[in-house]
């Protein structure tokens, strides 16, 4: 698993053959005076004819021997071995349900790796995908992965090096997953589908209960305006220097998911970040300004509730100096399990993102999560995307999240399924986040990971301005332009 977290201790973290013919004595039989002679078929047109049958019983036989059979499930019945880079996910997890699909198709063969490098995220992501694309780029069937993950911003630049699902048309994939997943993984103009989750996930607040409770509050409000407030309320200061941060928000490079709640505030003033085409126009949009303000005051040296001095958000919130914080329910886990492993005896709430006051009841959130992809350079497509398709029913899924919570010996991930909601309705630990899902949003930004970078460069200048904001939206361009180049 990635450390996010730093001091103490505890937060660190693939018969030719030869015809001789011996010559012999010929005597032809005399022909009766009266007799017509009978014709003689020439030796040469014999061997001609020969040789053609002979080319046509090899032709026959050997392309029968090259067909691959199929059954009726579309599964060619020839050996195959498909090569499966993971992510998160350990063997012990996947191996089961690996061991069921050879079970049930004798001829498959599915090699599975977690490729996804210890450390911090970002550095380990970053070590992933630079694997990926060179395995990609090079071209060498041997190196590319039948099946490889990819982090859903990234999902759209590599469109042109995967085949489009034979198992999920673009209708019933619609139909089934998640409106962020379809926006992802798919192409509402080509009708096709690129990739599919094996889970999802989105944003929610945890705090500490016990910081509210001194507060005299349960829990924390639903809109952003109480929210502040009580973030304010929250943060503690001695001699001007806060010591407990209310909520980690204002700046970029201490807050886990600073790009992923900048969009989600321009989502909710009604932003339009991209155009009918997927180019970037959050920059021509006023309220664009007033997002970016809005997440900025959070940073503010007599007012705020958080600062740059701070360790990265879940490291202060585990230890004792942050009351509120947004994270994802994968996070989420990671968190509680430090809590719990180390004894440091924090009880944790779960609450949803705070909306504008006056918001409709939909509870606007942003989209997080992975999704898998079939490599077009390699030739068994269709046993890759058969194995998906089977591995994303909810049978499987059940099957593997239960083996990722016995894992983990916590909570499991959010199902990717319309159909599968109501499995998390009563969870304690997931039902805010699950109940978002339906809402979350997301957008093609090809290059993710950077184009993130090009936000957190926003949100770390020192003021706010219109042309900064189109600046950051001109730099996301350039990067989009570059869309499946390595």
């Amino acid at each position: 698993m990635p450390d996010y977290y730093e001091q103490p201790a505890y937060l660190k973290e693939i018969e030719t053959t030869t015809v001789t013919q011996t010559p012999e004595t010929y005597t032809p039989e005399p022909v009766a005076p009266d007799a017509t002679p009978r014709r003689k078929i020439p030796v040469t047109l014999l061997i001609v004819v020969g040789v053609i049958l002979f080319l046509l019983l090899l032709f026959l036989l050997f392309s029968n021997l090259l067909k691959t059979p199929t059954t009726n499930n579309n599964t060619p019945t020839g050996k195959v071995t498909l090569q499966w880079w993971g992510v998160f996910l350990d063997p012990s997890v996947v191996k089961p349900l690996i061991d069921e699909y050879q079970a049930q198709n004798t001829n498959v063969t599915i090699q599975y790796a977690n490729r996804f490098p210890e450390g911090q995220y970002d550095t380990a992501a970053d070590i992933y995908k630079t694997e990926l694309n060179r395995v990609l780029k090079a071209g060498d069937q041997v190196d590319i992965p039948d099946i490889f993950m990819v982090e859903n911003t990234w999902a759209g630049d590599y469109e042109n090096y995967v085949k489009a699902s034979t198992t999920y048309d673009y209708d019933t994939f619609k139909s089934i997953f998640y409106p962020a997943a379809v926006t992802d993984f798919s192409s509402a103009a080509n009708k096709a589908v690129y990739g599919v989750p094996l889970w999802m996930d989105d944003l929610a607040i945890i705090y500490n209960k016990d910081m509210l409770k001194e507060a005299s509050v349960s829990e924390p409000p639903t809109d952003w305006v109480s929210f502040q407030d009580l973030a304010k309320k929250l943060t503690k200061r001695t001699s001007g220097n806060i010591t407990q941060a209310g909520f980690a928000s204002g700046v970029g490079a201490n807050v886990t998911y600073a790009p992923e709640i900048f969009n989600l505030l321009m989502s909710q003033n009604g932003v339009q970040i991209v155009d009918a085409q997927g180019l970037p126009t959050f920059g021509a949009d006023t309220d664009s300004v007033t997002a970016l303000q809005s997440y900025k005051d959070f940073d503010n040296n007599t007012n705020g509730t958080w600062n740059s001095d701070f360790k990265v958000d879940a490291a202060s919130f585990l230890e004792r100096k942050l009351a509120m914080m947004v994270t994802t329910s994968y996070k989420y886990r990671e968190i509680k399990a430090f809590n719990e492993t180390y004894q440091l005896g924090i009880d944790i709430g779960v609450s949803q993102m705070p909306q504008l006051q006056g918001q409709s009841q939909d509870v606007l959130n942003w989209a997080d999560y992975w999704g898998a992809m079939v490599a077009n350079a390699r030739p068994n497509t269709q046993v890759a995307w058969n194995f998906l398709k089977w591995l994303t029913d909810p049978a499987q899924l059940r099957k593997l999240n239960k083996n990722e919570g016995d894992f983990n010996k916590q909570f499991s991930f959010l199902y990717p399924r319309t159909d599968m909601a109501s499995d998390y309705q009563n969870d304690s630990n997931l039902k805010i986040f699950n109940a978002s899902l339906p809402f979350a949003q997301s957008w093609k930004m090809y290059k993710g990971a950077d184009v993130k970078k090009e936000f957190i460069k926003l949100i770390d200048q020192s003021g706010v301005s219109q042309s900064s904001i189109v600046s950051t939206q001109t730099a996301i361009q350039s990067l989009i332009n570059n869309k499946g180049k390595f």
